[in-house]
């Protein structure tokens, strides 16, 4: 009896976990990877890096084995680090316009009430400081 029910739970285990794998590889096959930020950029970048390496490397040592896997580790690590750095500097950017966007939102807000006239006079106090 309990044999039947860990059967029985083995098979749907076994299931799901199909299920999961397709679903996985439907995500895979329908991402474009073009359309990730940055992504095409870096890849771009990474190719001809790798092969620009592996070319230096066969010239000098004339070796082949080697210098197909230096070009490729090097468009790898390349492409990756390319994608890193772009990804950071729009990660950057976009906390710069979120404040930006806040600012003038709240700016609207208080436009024409007291509070403007006190923004505006630190302000003016901040760039005095700052001059001197």
């Amino acid at each position: 009896m309990s044999s039947e029910k860990a059967n029985e739970a083995q098979s749907a285990e076994s299931t799901e976990n199909q299920n999961s794998l397709k679903q996985m590889w439907q995500l895979h096959k329908e991402r474009k990877y073009g359309e990730i930020p940055g992504f095409k950029r870096a890849f771009l970048i990474g190719v001809p890096t790798g092969m620009a390496m592996g070319l230096m490397y066969f010239m000098f040592t004339s070796k082949t084995r080697p210098s197909m896997h230096i070009g490729f580790v090097s468009s790898v690590v390349t492409t990756f680090g390319v994608f890193h750095f772009v990804q950071k500097r729009q990660k950057e950017q976009e906390l710069t316009q979120k404040a930006v966007k806040e600012g003038m939102a709240t700016y609207l807000a208080i436009e024409g009430t007291e509070k403007q006239k006190e923004f505006q006079e630190f302000l003016k106090q901040r760039d005095s400081v700052k001059d001197a």
